[in-house]
């Protein structure tokens, strides 16, 4: 896969500065990040057949713990949890929860803050059986 990779910053004017970090083609090794000058941020996507706040809960844990074991550390994780595309309430039912502080992973806040961070922030409706 090709792919470029780019970092922006803001500054105070509001301007924002592109620099290119990685050329096209190139190696990224994402426990190095930092030497870039990025912060990561982690980003993923799950499906299941169930979407609950005790799932999201329970795969921003697992999320956090893998990427831990593999050295990789963000301050932020955004996840989305979300039903199988040939699911016929695909697009009604999901729960997308972005830049969810690492701090809030685990903690006894974390599933208030799951459903606050929730960009939807409502019930989860039942979702139809899939057929």
């Amino acid at each position: 896969m090709l792919y470029d990779i780019y970092s922006y910053k803001s500054k105070d004017d509001g301007v924002n500065i592109i620099t290119q970090v990685v050329p096209l083609d190139g190696e990224l090794d994402i426990r190095k990040v930092d030497e870039f000058g990025l912060e990561p941020n982690i980003t993923v996507w799950f499906v299941s057949e169930e979407i609950s706040y005790d799932i999201m809960a329970e795969k921003f844990i697992e999320t956090k713990a893998f990427m831990e074991e593999n050295d990789v550390y963000a301050s932020v994780y955004s996840l989305r949890l979300k039903l199988p595309e040939d699911h016929p309430d695909r697009f009604d039912i999901g729960i997308h929860v972005y830049d969810f502080p690492v701090e809030l992973i685990g903690s006894d806040e974390m599933m208030e803050k799951i459903i606050e961070f929730d960009e939807k922030g409502k019930e989860i409706p039942e979702a139809k059986e899939a057929g």
